[in-house]
């Protein structure tokens, strides 16, 4: 019992790292932060949890892209949903990159997408460049 204490301590530790900010917003970091920028942080972090964590959301985003790297539900439901919110953070934070053009989503976000839809064998590879050819 105390053991899953811990990890809820640990994933919500990783939690309260999140400091992003989306496309043409200025940059938040936890060293400039003042009274008048919290609630844009708070802000942030609730879109986060709508754009990027949301069920509704990512089913939606599967659907319009067709995606052909969504598992079946009989598969792993929780590694497409992982997949598609990766995708939701690269395009609400960077917008759209085009092909061969990557960027690295910081540590906290993946965690917090990684403790929403886990792997049920904790087994994540990171991304893998040309997983369609």
């Amino acid at each position: 019992m105390e053991q899953g204490v811990v990890a809820e301590q640990e994933a919500e530790d990783r939690h309260t790292e999140l400091h992003l900010t989306p496309i043409g917003v200025g940059v938040v970091t936890e060293g400039n932060v003042g009274e008048e920028d919290v609630e844009g942080v708070a802000g942030v972090q609730h879109d986060f949890g709508i754009l990027i964590l949301d069920e509704a959301v990512l089913a939606m985003c599967q659907r319009y892209r067709e995606d052909a790297l969504v598992f079946e539900a009989d598969d792993d439901i929780n590694r497409g949903f992982r997949h598609s919110a990766y995708r939701q953070f690269i395009l609400w934070h960077h917008g759209r990159l085009g092909a061969g053009n990557r960027k690295v989503i910081p540590s906290c976000c993946v965690w917090r997408i990684r403790d929403k839809y886990p792997d049920p064998f904790s087994q994540y590879t990171g991304f893998k460049d040309g997983r369609l050819s």
